[in-house]
């Protein structure tokens, strides 16, 4: 994936931006380790800007689903529905520890 846009989590107009539902967006982040469920804050209707910020983070795509619900009372997009069940494992050897320790390894 190329991104022209922001490579910014928190921007309005952030490259990985996989579903939206009115102040609510799942984005996958910046290193590709996982999912984050995020709440838009401010207004860019009237010029105040826009930022968003966390709700959660997950790997697979059952607990998004399942948080999804909990924390936006928002169906869930068909986005989430047709993501893999896991995020797929990181290409980098810099996060090879960190996926290590998460399988246990």
């Amino acid at each position: 994936m190329t991104c022209e846009l922001s490579h910014r989590e928190s921007s309005e107009s952030y490259c990985r931006v996989i579903a939206r539902a009115q102040r609510f967006r799942v984005i996958i982040c910046k290193d590709t380790i996982q999912w984050i469920i995020q709440y838009r804050i401010g207004d860019a209707e009237r010029g105040a800007g826009s930022r968003w910020r966390a709700l959660s983070y997950h790997r697979s795509r059952s607990a998004l689903i399942r948080l999804w619900h909990v924390k936006t009372k928002q169906p869930v997009p068909g986005e989430i529905s047709n993501l893999p069940e896991n995020i797929p494992p990181p290409q980098t050897s810099k996060n090879s520890a960190l996926r290590s320790a998460d399988e246990g390894w």
